[in-house]
């Protein structure tokens, strides 16, 4: 199976770069794609509108929501962008044609601009194999990134696919009373909170899928769906007392923690660079004895530059090992930052690089728990 993500020239290209990040960092028989350039809507079809209080949210539950999740409500009425249902389907299959996409693989559209019906995302009802999914307002119900709750849905989607055949057995299968499940309905919009914190599928839903698509497939798409759940626990600071997760290396050098949802964290490759390098060093150094390992830097850094000049290379390296340059200094800073970011400050402390102005510089991660793709321990 393979999901092409299209993005709405209204779509920073980034935020679409860090939903694709997310996918890939789960191993599957799914691929999951994007398009090189952006595709705008039909300005035509796009018009500007308010909306109302009454219109916008249940409050009767989003002030309960409001209450639990330390959530802004926002100011009404609000001013949006509205497209039709049917251009944002034309756009996706308009995708579909120009780049020949098979018949089978399935084309969401990612756009902040929202839907004349007000859906968070829906399949065509002439091809449920193109849809779209809105990705702007998230901080209405999320205290987090919106690129948690575009993840989910992609996989929300991919899933009614394989359930659903038609508008009216979707229509027919939704729970209206949320349970939890990646098919329920949220009326009430706000009732997301609700499905994405639990990021399960109910039990009935379960046994019609297993009947509809291959274990592997479902079990990919069922990690994702536990790791958006863990990544917005850990980004609404729910992770006291959790133990260490193992570090995982891939051989492209991506870095990844499986047991905390599978974060990725992303660093320059001349931070990927010295921190590999001090993940092979667990005795630790002082950063004025970096200079006597230039050729291993090096030769690191050849792994991971995706571009500049042999010379170039070289000189960013002889930075790195200068004891009268801050380069080394700047890097440890912007790893520690990276995890910080991804894990909060208490997890963190067990991955960044660390130690006294003057004293041997480390990572206090057990060597057991760090590991590369094949499983050898680093």
């Amino acid at each position: 199976m393979q999901i092409h993500l299209v993005r709405d020239a209204d779509y920073p290209e980034e935020e679409h770069y860090e939903v694709l990040d997310f996918l890939t960092a789960f191993d599957g028989p799914v691929w999951f794609t994007g398009n090189a350039s952006p595709r705008p809507l039909d300005e035509d079809a796009v018009h500007e509108e308010e909306f109302e209080e009454r219109e916008f949210f249940s409050m009767v539950n989003f002030s309960r929501k409001l209450s639990e999740h330390c959530l802004e409500a926002p100011s009404f009425p609000v001013q949006r962008r509205v497209s039709t249902w049917k251009e944002l389907f034309r756009s996706a299959a308009a995708y579909r044609r120009k780049q020949r996409v098979p018949p089978t693989d399935l084309v969401l559209l990612l756009t902040p601009v929202a839907n004349e019906l007000n859906w968070f995302c829906a399949l065509d009802p002439a091809n449920p194999n193109n849809g779209f999914i809105h990705t702007d307002e998230w901080e209405h119900y999320v205290h987090c990134s919106g690129t948690f709750p575009v993840v989910y849905h992609v996989v929300a989607l991919a899933l009614q696919r394989a359930l659903f055949g038609s508008i009216e057995a979707l229509q027919d299968g939704l729970h209206r009373v949320p349970l939890g499940c990646v098919n329920d309905f949220c009326r009430h919009k706000p009732e997301v909170i609700l499905k994405l914190r639990t990021a399960d599928v109910c039990l009935d839903c379960m046994d019609d899928l297993r009947g509809r698509l291959d274990a592997p497939v479902l079990e990919q798409l069922l990690n994702i769906l536990e790791g958006v759940r863990t990544r917005m626990l850990f980004n609404q600071n729910f992770r006291q007392g959790r133990k260490p997760s193992a570090l995982r290396i891939t051989a492209a050098g991506r870095i990844f923690l499986p047991d905390y949802g599978n974060i990725e964290i992303r660093l320059t490759p001349l931070e990927k660079t010295l921190y590999l390098f001090f993940l092979q060093h667990p005795e630790g150094l002082h950063l004025h004895d970096l200079v006597d390992h230039r050729a291993e830097l090096l030769a690191l850094y050849g792994r991971f530059a995706t571009s500049g000049m042999l010379a170039e290379i070289h000189n960013r390296v002889e930075s790195l090992v200068n004891v009268r340059s801050n380069s080394a200094s700047e890097k440890i800073a912007r790893i520690k930052a990276a995890f910080v970011k991804a894990v909060g400050r208490d997890l963190a402390a067990w991955y960044f690089i660390r130690g006294e102005v003057s004293d041997v510089k480390k990572i206090h991660l057990e060597p057991a728990l760090r590991t590369i793709d094949g499983g050898s321990q680093m």
